[in-house]
């Protein structure tokens, strides 16, 4: 059996539980030897690229599931005229292409309409335009879905340098005192706002452990989540955004504020006032874990 690149993505898609129970195993064994602590963990997301080359709308979409329907029809009819075996192997394995290209158009059509039908509430409720009223700020206006046939699950995503390109949000969760990560994940979602609690009870999942320290950059915005871990007693560092009005005081609580994020607020000012030493500018030891990434080759997902 040759060993190819098609030969090991099939193992590592068929062999995906195994793959992660592996991880798990891993490092389990390293926090049982003391090489790894699970007591401060940084967590960050990263934007892993997909082509932009095959995103279609679903007008598009549906004319091409119909004429793959019409070629898998074509091609089985001349396999069953075919007497040659030769040739009748070589128009199997084109059936078996345009079959394979049809599940992929077929997911890609199903992805477009659940992205309409999450969009349609939204539209209904901002109703028909008044009369009169100027025409909608195109600026502002959803364009109409894509979907890929090629990365049906890949959603356009605001990227590092600025432009909008298909992409994962791909989740690291490292552990700062060994550089070892301990958590993965892939979110098809251009925010990191709600992924930080799933995120840590994942990892108490994984090793049994609940970490004691948890930090993140200002994109992890959930006020939900920073109440959820400090209820089970994981102080989390993501920095403050800056108050509108310069003058005042970034750790006074705003209206509404729980016991908990209001503690996080002041610990962020004394945190930012500790000097080098600070916890917060520890985040930055995360772009370490993939700066080693890049040492190893692995330029991208």
């Amino acid at each position: 059996m040759p060993l190819n690149y098609h030969l090991l993505s099939d193992f590592r898609w068929q062999a995906a539980a195994l793959v992660d129970r592996l991880l798990t195993q891993g490092v389990a064994a390293l926090c049982k030897e003391g090489l790894v602590k699970l007591v401060t963990l940084s967590h960050d997301g990263i934007r892993a690229s997909a082509g932009s080359g095959s995103f279609r709308r679903r007008a598009t979409l549906e004319r091409l599931l119909g004429e793959v329907e019409e070629r898998i029809v074509r091609l089985r009819q001349e396999i069953d005229a075919d007497p040659d075996a030769s040739n009748r192997r070589m128009r199997a394995a084109a059936e078996r292409a345009a079959r394979e290209r049809q599940q992929r158009v077929t997911a890609a059509l199903q992805a477009v309409r659940a992205l309409q039908a999450r969009q349609a509430p939204a539209a209904e409720a901002a109703g028909p335009p008044e009369s009169g009223a100027p025409p909608a700020n195109t600026k502002t206006t959803k364009k109409e879905p894509r979907g890929s046939t090629t990365y049906v699950e890949a959603r356009v995503m605001r990227m590092a340098d600025g432009g909008w390109r298909p992409a994962y949000n791909v989740q690291l969760v490292g552990d700062l005192d060994s550089g070892v990560i301990v958590g993965v994940g892939i979110d098809t979602t251009g925010s990191d706002g709600e992924l930080m609690a799933p995120a840590a009870a994942e990892v108490e999942r994984r090793y049994a452990r609940r970490p004691q320290r948890w930090l993140t950059d200002g994109g992890f915005t959930s006020l939900d989540d920073i109440v959820t871990l400090a209820r089970k007693g994981i102080t989390v560092f993501r920095p403050l955004k800056p108050r509108r009005n310069p003058n005042n005081d970034p750790a006074a609580p705003c209206p509404g504020d729980r016991p908990e994020i209001a503690d996080w607020r002041r610990r962020m000012v004394d945190d930012a006032q500790a000097g080098p030493a600070s916890w917060i500018r520890r985040r930055g030891e995360h772009e370490r874990l993939n700066a080693n990434f890049r040492r190893q080759g692995l330029q991208q997902f």
